[in-house]
């Protein structure tokens, strides 16, 4: 079974928690990113968000510029360990509502984070390679090499 480790991303774009809405905001623009992590002391403290940004300041009509992350991001958040399987991250996405899950070393040190979006590709990258094998043994059944197109074929 995989571990959540060969999926996670660990070029991290963090945030301090004294960082204002409006700077955290746009490193998440700039970077394409629906969340940041909010990093003191190599811990994560909190986790921003797109639905935080909406919830917490835009529909409160706080001024970004003048709020720090800490104030409005998500306490606490739940994290797993680079080890953890991918089946029981999926299951704590699922169970707890949420898009993001940082990940940290077994020191409790922030290592990478994992998305929704991650998984989903996981999973695509999973079913073609699921539907290339099944493709490849058809062919060899039917007596058919694979490789012949390429020159590479064993009916030479």
């Amino acid at each position: 079974m995989a571990l959540i480790k060969s999926i996670m991303k660990t070029n991290l774009h963090v945030a301090r928690p004294w960082d204002s809405v409006l700077t955290v905001s746009k490193k998440m623009s700039e970077n394409n990113e629906g969340a940041i992590l909010v990093v003191d002391n190599d811990r994560v403290v909190g986790i921003f968000s797109e639905r935080d940004l909406l919830r917490r300041v835009i529909a409160q009509e706080k001024n970004p510029l003048h709020v720090n992350v800490d104030e409005v991001m998500t306490e606490k958040p739940a994290t797993v360990n680079a080890d953890t399987h991918v089946k029981d991250c999926v299951q704590l996405i699922k169970d707890r509502g949420i898009r993001h899950l940082p990940v940290e070393d077994n020191d409790g040190k922030l290592v990478g984070i994992i998305s929704t979006r991650d998984f989903l590709q996981f999973i695509v990258d999973g079913l073609e390679h699921l539907i290339d094998e099944a493709d490849f043994k058809a062919k060899m059944e039917e007596g058919e090499d694979p490789y012949d197109h390429i020159g590479g074929g064993y009916s030479q």
